[in-house]
Formats: structure tokens, sequence, C-alpha cells
């Protein structure tokens, strides 16, 4: 994976079920990409409490708060986070949302 002069590399993908996603299937997503990118994939913990991050009046999770919530738990600066989920995600703004991302985001 290539980086921006001044930037660190990413050296790990760090795969976070959100919601009730099984393990097997984590494990097997890993594998997966590991065969596929150049840096090792790893399972991180689960996204707590995702109830509380649902969109008011609608039975949607959140997408941004979600993301947020990622991001409060990345352990090194060195690894990329993605979240994995079956769950129906939402902002605001939009009704259906398959996915959202930040670049480079430093604590």
């Amino acid at each position: 994976m290539g980086h921006e002069a001044g930037s660190p590399a990413i050296e790990a993908i760090h795969l976070a079920a959100v919601g009730a996603l099984g393990h097997e299937f984590l494990e097997e997503l890993a594998g997966r990409l590991s065969r596929r990118v150049p840096v090792p994939c790893r399972i991180r913990h689960a996204v707590a409490e995702v109830d509380r991050q649902r969109l008011p009046g609608r039975d949607q999770a959140d997408a941004d708060r979600l993301l947020a919530s990622l991001e409060a738990g990345a352990a090194a600066a060195e690894a990329a986070v993605v979240g994995v989920t079956d769950l129906d995600l939402g902002i605001p703004v939009f009704t259906f949302v398959f996915g959202r991302a930040r670049e480079s985001y430093r604590r």
C-alpha cells in the first residue's frame, strides 16, 4: 500500500465486528484479505453499545457514530481500522449508506 511522503505507512489492517457478526466470518475475511494485500489483517474487539448508536426515529445504525467509535478504539496509528457489519446503516441526511471512511485519522 502506498502512502504520501511524511505520513506513516499502514502496517496492518484491523477488522472490527460491528454488531453480531460471528468470529468465524471475521477469521475467513481476515485470511482472504491477508492473501490479497501486502500487510497482515488482524481481528480486533467488537464495537460495543451499537444499540445506543441508532438514528432517532429510524431502525438504522448511525454510520458516523459507529465510525467515531472505531476511531476512539484505534490501537495504533500505523493500522487501518475497518469495521465490518451486517447492520442497516444510515446518516441523518441519507437513509442508505454502504460505508463511511475517514482518511488519515489521527488522535
